[in-house]
Order: C-alpha cells, then structure tokens, then sequence
C-alpha cells in the first residue's frame, strides 16, 4: 500500500514539473531562452551554450553574424521559391533579429530574419567573433583591422556593431597607427586633386555627397560612406586610402563617434 502510494505521488510530481517547464516563460523546448537577448531566438548546440553568445549583440538586442557563401540571396519569405529582394556577399555581415523555421537548406531549416520580410537560410550564416584588440580604450572607439577589412565599434570593452570595409589599394594605403577623429562633414564633396592627383590623371575622382565624412589624418583620410562601389567590392583594397563603408554603416559610425574619438588601424 504504502509502495503504491509513493509511486503515485512521486508519477504526479513528475508531471507537475514536467507541466511548470512548459508553461514556464523561459520555455523553448531545444531553444535556450534570456530575455531581452537575441538567444530568445537562437538554438543551442546539443543543450549547450549557443555559438551566437560569442557574436557581437547591438544595442537593439541584434546578433552580427558573417556570410559564409560566396553570394547569397536574400528572399522576403523563409524558403527558396520566395522571391530574392537583396544579395549578399562573401565575408559580408548581418544584423539577426530572429530565427524562424523555414524550408530546409542543405540540412538545416533554420531561417534568420535580417530586416522586414528578408531572410536568409542559417546554412550560409555563422556568428562573426570579432578578433581580440591588442588592448582596449575607454569610451566609444574603433578597432579597423586591414587584414580582414572590418570596422568593430566598442564600448570600452565591450563590442557594439561592426561593419564590412573597402581600404586603400597599393600605393594608396590606409595607414596604420593610433588616431583621433578631428573634423566631421555630413555631405562632403571630395576631390583627387586635394592629395595630389591631377585631373587627366586615370585614378582622378571628383564625387559630390559624399555622406558621413570623419576625417583621422591629415592628407584627406577619413571614415566615409561609399554609394558608388559595388557591394561585392567591400571586403578587400580599392580605395585612395580612406576607409570606405557601406551608408547604413556609415551613419551608424557617425551617431557613434565624435571629435577627438579614437581609431586604431592595423593588420
């Protein structure tokens, strides 16, 4: 009898605790679950931490993850018959806002949304881990690494966004070194003949617009956004040694830094 009874209580206590994870907030099945973090989404691996806790989290609560194909389309629905809205590049980064279950790509049938109704499979998706700086500076600052081409924004210590780069060709290096923002034009008109570059030259450029100037050193380098480039360009060599962005990550940089604000650049 008194065997019995204990089987009983101990069966419903089973189910108690097994209903309490269920109905609990925190409840994602496989899915680790913090809130307010982008692991609300984000599975774990095998019911350990996820590989995303590594990535970079923006303010908004966004992971920084890095395409891992060679080109990528970008479809307004979580499978391959939606239609393609965007392409993106190899090495080139995401904001993830979520992950949704979609149509399987190569085995996996995670999808993340990176926008409005733009999604891509996880198959060609990993978290970008930003490389360890030398040492960190206080405030809001930029860790520019010329070897992979990539703008990471800190906080102190702490990571906040990052951003796909297009630097100086050969002969017309980014240079490397400690610098400090000293002037910052919205809409810039830049032009060639300013470092020295006359105007039959082939490599002259005369470019009005030019959006979200930070100037870091004196003979015309600086921070800007690049509307002209094709985004394939980004992630390798090809400017006259400023350091070129995508708009939308220029504008973000903008908001972020301000005179006197330092930028460390090296390979």
């Amino acid at each position: 009898m008194l065997l019995r009874l204990f089987t009983g209580l101990l069966g419903l206590a089973l189910i108690l605790l097994a209903t309490a994870a269920i109905l609990s907030p925190g409840f994602r099945s496989d899915f680790t679950y913090v809130a307010g973090d982008m692991t609300d989404f984000l599975p774990s691996i095998g019911g350990a931490t996820s590989p995303w806790d590594a990535a970079i989290e923006t303010e908004s609560g966004t992971r920084i993850g890095v395409v891992t194909g060679n080109a990528l389309n970008v479809r307004s629905a979580p499978s391959l018959d939606a239609a393609a809205v965007d392409t993106l590049f190899q090495d080139h980064l995401v904001e993830v806002y979520e992950t949704v279950d979609g149509e399987t790509v190569e085995d996996e049938s995670i999808w993340y949304r990176i926008g409005s109704e733009q999604y891509v499979s996880a198959a060609f998706i990993e978290p970008f881990e930003p490389r360890e700086p030398d040492s960190y500076r206080s405030g809001n600052w930029v860790d520019v690494n010329l070897t992979d081409h990539y703008a990471v924004a800190y906080e102190g210590e702490t990571p906040v966004y990052a951003a796909i780069l297009l630097t100086g060709r050969a002969g017309w290096d980014t240079p490397e070194g400690e610098f400090e923002i000293f002037r910052r034009v919205e809409s810039e008109t830049m032009d060639a003949g300013t470092i020295g570059v006359p105007e039959d030259a082939p490599n002259y450029y005369y470019l009005e617009d030019v959006p979200y100037v930070q100037y870091f050193a004196e003979g015309g380098y600086a921070i800007h956004g690049n509307d002209w480039s094709p985004l394939e360009a980004f992630g390798d060599t090809g400017s006259h040694g400023c350091i070129n962005m995508q708009v939308s990550d220029a504008a973000f940089f903008w908001e972020f830094l301000d005179y006197g604000d330092h930028l460390v650049i090296a390979y």
